[in-house]
């Protein structure tokens, strides 16, 4: 007999439905084989169809009259990832003599034209001595596993992403404290050679001069940590009280306001945002503080906000600086690429982190700017109201 009859052969012990029995009679295979959430097909050592359940019926769109005597391929149309069909799978599990398992992202054409990811094998059916009778075939929607493999891949290319950007990253890092450490050694050596050499006026300058750089470099180092804390945090975003937030800002750069001479205006009013009041703080304090070195002479600041399109709150400076030319514009919140290249290198790192908070919290960052006509720097922060904004 050239096919397996699954359906009439019950007392055929190497048959399907021979393999499952009880105490007081046979459980035909059949049965069992109609209750199962699987899709099964059973072939003969021919590979043509002799019995389709009703969850390979469905999935196929091929009843048990129609499917039964064609070739499996025709009935079980499975295609692998590239959509090039899959001719070889049962001659594998006949010649191998083992179940061959579908690969990743195989997909099933059913008779109606749907495509079913699927995965499941072909196993070959042996009797007592070890002889192949025929092939069964199991098969499974996988359409959940899909979607995980699918953001899977999305997940990968986003960590290759954030390796390469960590990458550039260390390496600004790097220059950025470079500078001031090796000034810091400089001054350091020339103090520790001969302090008796140096008047104290001298001695006072070079001890201001390592003072100066020690602060920049821990500028540096609270940036990072910052910047860690960011890329971790899952907290809750509030209602933001902003003239608070702003006036705390100022506070922290008095000094620097003071030195510049530098005039602040501000709004009569702020549009209501939510985001985490301490992030943001740090975005005014970055803000101000590139505007007030690269204003005018004297800086001149004006602080403003208004409610925006698509539900977002709009928040800005703008000085009456120089301006900045277009292709250092394109640098200025890149993911730590080409910075030490910008003229006005106090922009340097603080922007990409700004950009990293603002994107976390929902916004975008953002820059208008002419040459010799100062410039704008803005962010946004889902308004009051918006949904989802809490």
């Amino acid at each position: 007999m050239s096919r397996i009859d699954a359906c009439t052969d019950g007392d055929d012990p190497t048959s399907v439905e021979g393999v499952l029995k009880r105490d007081e009679g046979e459980l035909r295979a059949s049965d069992a084989l109609t209750s199962i959430g699987d899709a099964v097909v059973v072939l003969d050592a021919d590979g043509r169809i002799a019995f389709v359940n009703p969850t390979a019926q469905a999935m196929t769109g091929w009843c048990q009259a129609e499917a039964l005597g064609e070739d499996w391929s025709q009935v079980c149309c499975l295609l692998e990832e590239t959509r090039a069909r899959m001719e070889s799978l049962v001659q594998r599990a006949l010649s191998e003599g083992s179940p061959v398992h579908l690969g990743v992202g195989t997909v099933l054409a059913s008779k109606d034209g749907r495509e079913v990811p699927v995965g499941g094998s072909a196993a070959p059916i042996k009797d007592q001595e070890g002889a192949i009778s025929g092939i069964v075939l199991v098969l499974h929607e996988v359409s959940d596993h899909m979607g995980a493999l699918e953001a899977l891949r999305q997940c990968t290319a986003e960590l290759e992403a954030d390796i390469e950007q960590l990458d550039t990253f260390v390496q600004t890092v790097a220059h950025r404290l470079k500078d001031p450490l090796s000034t810091m050694i400089g001054y350091a050596t020339l103090l520790q050679r001969d302090v008796a050499a140096w008047s104290a006026d001298q001695r006072r300058e070079y001890a201001c001069t390592i003072a100066r750089v020690g602060f920049q470099a821990c500028n540096i180092v609270d940036e990072l940590v910052l910047l860690a804390a960011v890329c971790h945090w899952e907290g809750k975003m509030d209602l933001l009280h902003m003239g608070s937030i702003v006036a705390r800002a100022e506070k922290r750069l008095r000094p620097l306001v003071e030195k510049n001479r530098a005039e602040i205006v501000l709004p009569d009013g702020w549009p209501a945002a939510y985001a985490y009041a301490p992030w943001v703080e740090e975005v005014w304090v970055n803000y101000l503080s590139n505007g007030i070195q690269y204003g005018g002479h004297p800086p001149v600041l004006e602080l403003g906000g208004s409610a925006g399109p698509a539900g977002m709150a709009r928040f800005w400076v703008r000085d009456n600086g120089g301006g900045i030319a277009p292709e250092d514009q394109a640098c200025l919140f890149s993911p730590f690429t080409g910075l030490h290249q910008v003229r006005t290198a106090g922009y340097g790192l603080g922007l990409p982190v700004v950009r990293r908070i603002v994107e976390k919290l929902g916004g975008q960052v953002g820059l208008v700017s002419q040459v010799g006509e100062g410039s704008t720097f803005f962010f946004t922060l889902p308004a009051f109201g918006t949904a989802g904004a809490a």
